[in-house]
C-alpha cells in the first residue's frame, strides 16, 4: 500500500508538476502543430492522473480514520501521589471535568476500585484526579503493581453513584 507521506498534498503538488514538465519535454519531441489529437489526449491523460492522485489522497484518508479504533477504556501511564492524580493518554471519550471510574482487574474481572473526574487535558494527556475511593481495602493505587491492573472509564455503574449519593446526604 502506498504510504501516507507519499500521498500528502505536497507530494500531489509535485506530482502535477513533474507531469507538466514531462508534457512540455514530449511537446519538444511531438510535432503537437500538425496532429490536434496528441494535445488531447496528452491533455486528458494529466487531468486523469490528477484525478487519479487526489482520488488515492481521499482513499487513504478515509481509510486511516476508519481504522483508528476508539478505545472504551484507558490505562494510567503516570501518576501524580501527592495530589491523587492518574494521568492518562488523551481520548475523546475522557472530556473536562466528566466522571470517570477506576477499575481494579484481578484474573480479567474488573471492580469498581474509585471514582474521578477528568482534573486537567493537555495535548497528549489527560489528569483525573481520584474523588472518591471504593472498597479499596488499603490498596495504594500509586503503588506500581496496582497502577498496572487499572483501567480507566469514562462511566460509572448506577449503583455506585447512588451509594455516594447516600454517604454525601
Amino acid at each position: 500500500m502506498v504510504g501516507a507521506k507519499t500521498l500528502a498534498f505536497n507530494a500531489a503538488a509535485i506530482l502535477i508538476g513533474v507531469l507538466g514538465g514531462l508534457s512540455a519535454v514530449v511537446t519538444l519531441f511531438i510535432d503537437t502543430d500538425s496532429k490536434v489529437s496528441i494535445k488531447w489526449l496528452l491533455l486528458i491523460i494529466l487531468i486523469s492522473i490528477t484525478l487519479l492522485v487526489i482520488v488515492m489522497k481521499y482513499a487513504s484518508d478515509i481509510s486511516a480514520e476508519k481504522n483508528s479504533e476508539l478505545k472504551f477504556y484507558e490505562k494510567p501511564i503516570g501518576k501524580l501521589a501527592s495530589e491523587q492524580v492518574l494521568v492518562i493518554r488523551v481520548n475523546p471519550l475522557f472530556n473536562y471535568h466528566s466522571l470517570v471510574g477506576g477499575y481494579l482487574v484481578n484474573d480479567e474481572i474488573e471492580t469498581i476500585a474509585f471514582i474521578g473526574y477528568v482534573f486537567h487535558i493537555q495535548e497528549k494527556m489527560s489528569q483525573i484526579k481520584i474523588i472518591n475511593v471504593i472498597n479499596s481495602s488499603g490498596i495504594n493505587f500509586f503503588d506500581a503493581d496496582v497502577l498496572s491492573k487499572i483501567i480507566i472509564r469514562p462511566v460509572i455503574p448506577f449503583a455506585v453513584m447512588k451509594s455516594i449519593e447516600a454517604i454525601n446526604e
